[in-house]
């Protein structure tokens, strides 16, 4: 469904958050981006912009030498930064060291630039951003701008409605293509 919606609006981007920590963004992410993966079509860019506390690389068991805060440092070239996974038609771009400044970071012109490059390179690839929880920081508010879709992750049981009402209004609503259900 996610494949059919993105290619019916000709979207690229897809940025995966939850309500809080712990409901399982990440794994969603992952799980999602090795899925469509497994499409003849498609090649995936997973990135992990969770700068404050990433856990992809964690998630994957990738030891990257660079990330996305080493290359917006100035410190690495994109290529120095991807890492191939076994799976064929999927690279990551881990997040690299954490780092406290995150919001100016993802709002800054250099991120500016690399989220169009991103989009723009390959014709066939769809990117998914694994963004920090929406009511634990504002990451991903202002990063919104460079994403076509938003999927938002809740945690049966734990999640309360007015979390995922929360969540929703600090998005675009039209963006929200779909809410995943998880530990259901």
């Amino acid at each position: 469904q996610i494949l059919q919606t993105m290619e019916k609006n000709k979207f690229k981007t897809l940025a995966i958050s939850s309500p809080r920590y712990g409901d399982g963004k990440s794994t969603t992410a992952a799980n999602l981006a090795v899925s469509i993966a497994q499409d003849l079509k498609q090649t995936v860019l997973l990135v992990d912009l969770d700068l404050r506390d990433p856990s992809l690389d964690k998630y994957l068991g990738i030891k990257p030498g660079a990330g996305l805060t080493d290359y917006i440092a100035g410190q690495a070239e994109v290529a120095d930064c991807l890492v191939k996974l076994p799976f064929q038609r999927i690279s990551v771009f881990p997040a690299g060291k954490p780092i406290d400044f995150s919001s100016e970071t993802l709002g800054s012109p250099d991120m500016k630039r690399l989220a169009s490059e991103l989009k723009e390179r390959y014709d066939d690839r769809i990117i998914i951003y694994d963004m920090p929880p929406l009511l634990d920081q504002d990451d991903p508010l202002v990063f919104l701008p460079h994403v076509d879709a938003f999927l938002l992750v809740v945690k049966e049981g734990i999640t309360t409605t007015e979390e995922v009402k929360r969540s929703v209004e600090i998005l675009e609503p039209e963006k929200v293509i779909g809410v995943v259900l998880n530990k259901a």
